[in-house]
């Protein structure tokens, strides 16, 4: 390695690790004064359940499998086969994660009548979570760092994406690689693993405290809804239990009942709220969602232990905020750093 890179690296950990360590003081600094590490954020619970998610695993299933069969009879045979096929493939698998995404997306929409705030789109608060993603990631990019190079020295990793880019380090590749790793898997990623999977295990918690819950049409009313207005008006539902309505036979069967608050999903004991096994509510489905996540990507040598706690602070901070953007921008900031890194080694 060229000895001012060489340099250079080592000045970027160094940084990364005093980041790091700013980061937690503040964490710790919160915790003292009894703060929330991330302010919970009240939210109405996703409307989808296991039937619907099942139905997106065997789509987003079809549609690999369909592009990696494009894939293999499309390349023609020669010297460059193995190349090209790569490419094409890296192609061609990035636009099936965004149409297995945007596919999952129609599917629960049609199905359950979910939008953009169900799926954690948000924008109410799109400056608070930046701020949010960058002292997480500061939080997070060192001891990811640490574990991954203590595993590397006794497993390989072996990721395909690296594999692929240190064998073929073409500025086209290198440009594919980046867009791949930086831009679509955050966002599709995060889309699936929090949003769909966390989010209905969120709700099934709730559900199964609440059984009366899982009757009820719980419907967001349809109106324009300005920027400004609070988080917690955002988070108004109205349910409806088709009950008779009142004396006015013009009446709505929705009109006249009280708005019901949104559906809390705590993951601290300060409610006291309880989810699975007794746990305080939300810890499972962070844990099982960030399991998930860690066991899709057990061919990538021992990076499933370090992506496990990256996971676990990218399920916090969609737990406490119910908005996909803080753990998008985690995401996207972490496997930039990585393919900085990957650039100044080849």
């Amino acid at each position: 390695m060229d000895p001012f890179v060489e340099k250079l690296l080592g000045l970027l950990m160094l940084s990364l690790a005093m980041a790091s360590v700013v980061a937690y003081g503040v964490i710790v600094t919160r915790l003292r004064r009894g703060q929330a590490i991330v302010p919970f954020e009240p939210r109405r619970i996703v409307p989808w359940a296991g039937a619907e998610i099942l139905v997106v695993v065997f789509s987003t299933v079809f549609v690999h499998i369909t592009v990696a069969g494009v894939v293999g009879s499309g390349t023609p045979a020669g010297p460059d086969r193995e190349t090209q096929m790569s490419i094409s493939l890296l192609i061609l698998n990035s636009i099936a994660i965004v149409v297995s995404a945007l596919l999952a997306a129609v599917i629960m929409h049609r199905l359950t009548g979910a939008g953009s705030h169900d799926f954690g789109f948000g924008w109410s608060r799109i400056g608070f979570d930046f701020r949010t993603a960058v002292g997480a990631f500061l939080a997070v990019v060192f001891p990811v760092y640490l574990i991954q190079l203590a595993l590397v020295q006794l497993w390989p990793s072996e990721h395909p994406l690296v594999t692929f880019l240190q064998s073929d380090g073409t500025g086209l590749a290198m440009l594919l690689g980046s867009l791949t790793a930086v831009v679509v898997a955050p966002i599709t990623e995060e889309f699936i693993f929090r949003g769909l999977i966390q989010g209905w295990l969120e709700a099934a918690e709730v559900r199964r405290a609440n059984p009366s819950t899982a009757a009820r049409e719980i419907t967001i009313p349809q109106r324009q809804t300005p920027s400004e207005q609070s988080l917690n008006e955002f988070a108004e539902v109205v349910v409806s239990d088709h009950e008779p309505p009142g004396q006015n036979p013009y009446q709505s069967p929705a009109e006249g009942l009280p708005p019901v608050p949104p559906i809390e999903c705590e993951l601290d004991n300060g409610t006291g709220a309880r989810g699975f096994l007794n746990a305080p509510r939300g810890l499972w489905p962070v844990l099982i969602s960030s399991a998930i996540f860690a066991v899709v990507h057990y061919r990538h040598g021992p990076d499933p232990i370090p992506l496990f706690v990256l996971a676990l602070v990218l399920g916090y901070l969609y737990q406490r905020t119910h908005r996909l953007w803080a753990s998008i921008f985690v995401h996207c900031l972490l496997n930039g750093t990585s393919m900085l890194l990957l650039w100044l080694q080849i």
